[in-house]
């Protein structure tokens, strides 16, 4: 019997979503309850192999996404809130801001990586990106996610924002965003943000990704947080 033909046997005969969550991940268990695209699951999966194979590697992942780091992550009095600087009028008698500005030691520790975490991933992720998030409505909420590896520097470029930080060890702590204010968010901090009026948000982080495979994008739910949350104080509940 191929591999593929027996995972379809143990998937047919998963009792409960509960199984599958643990097994392959909370992308199968969708598919398993309700069906993707208004199919059928299991003919679903059988017309897009490739796909599930991907999707059961983020699986697996998602497994060491729930283990314990080597080094115990930071608090979130680690996270901190940035000030804009300016503006300031330019020979063009335009507006001059500077968003951050970082010392040369605060660089070095926001390109340090954990190479144990490095080595959990298919590729080298190491590397500098940015990106924006524009047209973001009122009351709208986003984030909801933590990262293993990556860092990142958060602003505001229009508009007012609520980011709750919560870490490992079940303190939280809230910071306002806004085109004045940005704030630094080290890896093992799950974030949240709910948006006051509306506006657009600035990331920098230090990872790169590739689009094509989950494994790299170093995302996780608040879901698999809660579960690493529950190893560190076991009042906590995994919601599983």
């Amino acid at each position: 019997m191929s591999f593929f033909q027996c995972f379809i046997q143990r998937f047919l005969i998963f009792p409960s979503e509960r199984v599958i969550r643990r097994k392959w991940g909370s992308w199968l268990a969708s598919i398993y309850l309700t069906g993707e695209q208004d199919q059928n699951p299991k003919i679903y999966i059988l017309k897009h192999y490739s796909t599930v194979m991907i999707k059961m590697a983020a699986g697996e992942e998602l497994q060491f996404a729930h283990k314990k780091p080597s080094c115990n992550p930071l608090t979130v009095e680690s996270v901190i809130e940035i000030e804009t600087k300016g503006p300031w009028k330019t020979k063009s008698d335009a507006e001059l801001r500077v968003l951050f500005a970082m010392p040369h030691a605060n660089l070095l520790e926001f390109l340090r990586y954990d190479e144990n975490e490095l080595g959990q991933l298919p590729e080298n992720i190491k590397g500098l990106r940015s990106y924006s998030v524009r047209g973001i409505r009122k009351g709208n909420k986003g984030g909801i996610e933590f990262h293993r590896i990556r860092k990142e520097l958060l602003f505001g470029l229009e508009g007012v924002f609520n980011i709750e930080c919560e870490d490992v060890y079940g303190n939280k702590k809230d910071f306002e965003l806004d085109s004045q204010r940005g704030i630094y968010i080290p890896s093992f901090v799950l974030h949240t943000y709910k948006t006051i009026e509306d506006g657009g948000l600035l990331v920098i982080a230090n990872t790169l990704f590739n689009p094509d495979d989950p494994r790299t994008h170093d995302s996780y739910s608040q879901e698999t947080f809660r579960w690493l949350q529950g190893q560190y104080n076991p009042k906590i509940s995994t919601g599983l």
